[in-house]
């Protein structure tokens, strides 16, 4: 007896709490008396007394002392035990008694109201989280009232039929103590409906140990209801909220409870009340009857937080679909998805995807743009080409008249002379035949004439061959003669038969070639003080690369137009259209070489045209 005294001393413990400034001796605190049914160590009364401070510390607009006493009904449950406690703690409060006293749960209002003569005579009672049943029994004082809820086992056997269709059987599990056996009368009117359609028992007041075994071998059609256990056969007390963990952990059949204190232990739901909630509710009746509020007016309330509530990872072990759960189920435990948990990273992330598919697709939109626009510069290209050669053909009429009427004046001469020789009385058959074979010779050398000029003048792809520069290089100065010829022209040839070969487009290479002849011819087409010489040479620039150089003795180019030589449409002849030193790049560049000028010396302008050298083997 001693030692328990010793325990209340030690448990009965005084918080005082100062709203605003601090509490001295001589000033008045009003003084509210929480009343626990067990030790700490009981759930339900921790969460709802943490919650009834916690309200009273923040809404009390003055001084206000909390005071603790825990009864420990679980371990001293006897009458004589009760009577004790009642004396104990009507001695520690004479000196003051208590403004208000809360009872924390139904077992804490039975006692409170039972001896409220000894421990706080005519001392309001403000009770939270006690059965519907005691909150509105005829008997109870005027000026006890308070907060109540309902733990409505059918509601949570009717949640797990939703959730196990196929369950046939039903299986009720409840201690032996006194507190156990009044929570089993209270829901036991709600499991009797169900014991018709579920093969129903009674698990009560089993040693612990045959419930772990007994649990551990259920079939999976079962449902489990647990209700209490604070004490089974063998006279050990048990914490209920410890003790349906131990058992969730070994058995093979989904676990349901009526009572939140149970989530996170095991179970996967029932129909429950909020014992934070239910302590809050309290708190404020408190606060009314505190505040100068009639207990008597001041009727039991109800508390409105009951729901559905179920454990998702509990769901996901025994393979239950939360499809299945009644409408407004609260979900705990449940892992949160990407989007709840990282909304705002993944609404960037999809913000920087959608961005970047936008600048890919303007990427995509312009580069098909740009290839499409290639396509048609090639094309322009193309056609500009085959109009400046048309254009240098055009000009070039009088040295390709003259081209072709030398071998058919020698057709024409040979045959004259043939008909001579067959009219004599004695025909000279060898002139005659020596006449002939001059006139193939001549018409042959007619065609190549014609087919060179045809060439120059075909719109047709390109084709690259294997050149020699030298041959290359006569057959347009062929072309040219006429030009030369007429403008009076001094033609200067240092050719090397010994170049290596390139592999080039035949007609674009005449062209270029062509083009800067006709330009240096242009060039000197005015001058009458000095000789007009135009030279062509050919030598290999390095290992690699092989240049022709073209040089007038012209007036050469003005300075301020020197960086525009090669710009499209750009021209100082009269009659030109800037089209021809562009195009003689260009083409010059898609072989791989480049088109360069400079001042001749003394005077005149040098261009000189490099190409790569044809390489034979991996190189």
């Amino acid at each position: 007896m001693v030692q328990f005294f010793l325990r209340a001393l030690v448990a009965g413990v005084v918080v005082l709490v100062s709203v605003g400034r601090p509490v001295h001796a001589e000033e008045s605190a009003r003084r509210v008396l929480l009343l626990y049914p067990y030790d700490n160590a009981a759930p339900f009364s921790e969460i709802a007394g943490a919650a009834i401070r916690k309200r009273l510390i923040e809404q009390f607009s003055t001084k206000i002392d909390i005071l603790v006493d825990f009864l420990d009904l679980a371990r001293f449950p006897t009458e004589a035990d009760e009577l004790r406690s009642a004396h104990y703690m009507a001695e520690k409060h004479a000196g003051k008694l208590p403004d208000l006293i809360m009872p924390l749960g139904t077992e804490a209002e039975r006692f409170a109201v039972k001896y409220r003569d000894i421990i706080g005579p005519k001392v309001p009672m403000v009770f939270c989280c006690v059965t519907p049943e005691l909150a509105n029994a005829p008997g109870r004082p005027k000026d006890v009232t308070g907060n109540y809820g309902e733990f409505d086992a059918g509601k949570t056997i009717r949640l797990a039929q939703q959730l196990q269709p196929n369950a046939k059987n039903l299986i009720i599990i409840s201690g032996s103590s006194e507190i156990d056996g009044r929570w089993l009368v209270e829901l036991r009117k709600e499991i009797n409906p169900f014991e018709a359609s579920l093969k129903t028992e009674y698990w009560v007041g089993v040693r612990y140990e045959t419930l772990l075994e007994r649990v551990a071998h259920l079939p999976p059609e079962t449902i489990v209801i647990f209700v209490t256990i604070y004490g089974d056969n063998t006279d050990r007390k048990f914490v209920p909220a410890e003790a349906v963990e131990g058992l969730a952990k070994v058995t093979t059949a989904p676990i349901y409870g009526p009572s939140d204190t149970y989530l996170g232990r095991g179970v996967v739901g029932g129909y429950m009340d909020s014992f934070e909630l239910m302590g809050d509710g309290a708190a404020e009746m408190a606060l009314e009857i505190l505040a100068g509020k009639d207990p008597t007016a001041v009727d039991p309330r109800l508390s409105q937080n009951r729901k559905f509530q179920a454990d998702a990872r509990q769901l996901a072990r025994w393979k239950l679909s939360e499809v299945n759960l009644p409408k407004g189920t609260v979900l705990h435990f449940k892992d949160p998805s990407l989007w709840e948990e990282h909304r705002n990273l993944v609404l960037a992330t999809i913000f920087v995807i959608l961005l970047q598919a936008a600048l890919i697709t303007a990427l995509l939109i312009q580069i098909g743009r740009r290839k499409r626009a290639e396509a048609a510069s090639r094309v322009a290209l193309s056609d500009l080409a085959r109009v400046s050669r048309l254009t240098t053909i055009g000009e070039m009429t009088a040295s390709i008249a003259h081209e072709i009427n030398q071998p058919l004046g020698a057709i024409v001469t040979n045959g004259e002379a043939g008909l001579r020789w067959l009219g004599n009385p004695a025909p000279d058959l060898a002139e005659v035949r020596a006449a002939l074979m001059r006139i193939v010779g001549s018409g042959h050398r007619a065609s190549q004439v014609i087919a060179r000029i045809r060439a120059m003048l075909k719109k047709d792809d390109s084709t690259r061959l294997l050149l020699n520069l030298n041959d290359l290089v006569e057959e347009v100065l062929v072309f040219a003669r006429g030009e030369i010829e007429d403008h009076r022209i001094v033609l200067k040839t240092e050719l090397d038969k010994t170049l290596p070969m390139v592999f080039a487009d035949r007609i674009q290479l005449q062209q270029v070639v062509l083009n800067l002849v006709l330009n240096g011819i242009d060039a000197m087409a005015a001058l009458d003080d000095r000789e007009r010489l135009l030279k062509l040479s050919l030598e290999q620039a390095g290992d690699l690369t092989v240049m022709l150089t073209v040089a007038d003795a012209g007036t050469g180019i003005a300075a301020d137009i020197r960086d525009r030589i090669f710009e499209a449409f750009f021209t100082t002849k009269s009659r030109g259209m800037g089209m021809g030193l562009s195009i003689c790049r260009s083409i010059i560049v898609a072989h791989g070489g480049q088109l360069l000028f400079s001042a001749g010396h003394p005077l005149g302008t040098v261009f000189q045209v490099e190409l790569p050298v044809h390489q034979i083997g991996p190189a």
